[in-house]
């Protein structure tokens, strides 16, 4: 990405050093100066969104760690009692599976996310490669 932004400024100078003698560069160049920055805004919104979706789905790994642990103490703690309360223990041990459940799926979807996110980062990437063809078509008109 770095090296398409210092291609896209060399592309920027030689327009801007033809500009004043040729009518066409000088109708090109504010255009020109607007694209050169949006590499760089997409990338970093889309990896601040990157960050944002890893930390969200890190949190849910805690979370569902801490409620599986919940799940397992809750589990040994009335398998004892289970001869003589074994229904409220089916209903504790029923509620913290939905709760595990409701988690993983959480986690699920936040990893699709991501990686959505990531596939249209790539592609973002690939089009950035476009600028590279600006730099032969200013070399074309000398």
């Amino acid at each position: 990405m770095e090296e398409i932004l210092r291609q896209v400024e060399g592309v920027l100078r030689q327009v801007e050093a033809r500009a004043p003698m040729d009518p066409l560069m000088a109708e090109l160049l504010p255009h020109l100066r607007k694209q050169a920055t949006l590499p760089g805004k997409i990338r970093d919104h889309y990896e601040k969104l990157l960050v944002t979706h890893s930390t969200e789905i890190n949190g849910l790994r805690g979370r569902l760690g801490r409620v599986e642990g919940e799940s397992a103490a809750a589990s040994n703690r009335h398998q004892q009692q289970l001869d003589t309360q074994s229904q409220y223990h089916d209903y504790i041990v029923t509620g913290h599976q939905n709760t595990e459940d409701y988690l993983r799926a959480k986690l699920r979807k936040a990893k699709v996310k991501a990686k959505k996110l990531e596939k249209r980062m790539k592609a973002y990437r690939r089009v950035g490669i476009d600028f590279v063809f600006l730099e032969g078509l200013s070399g074309m008109r000398s």
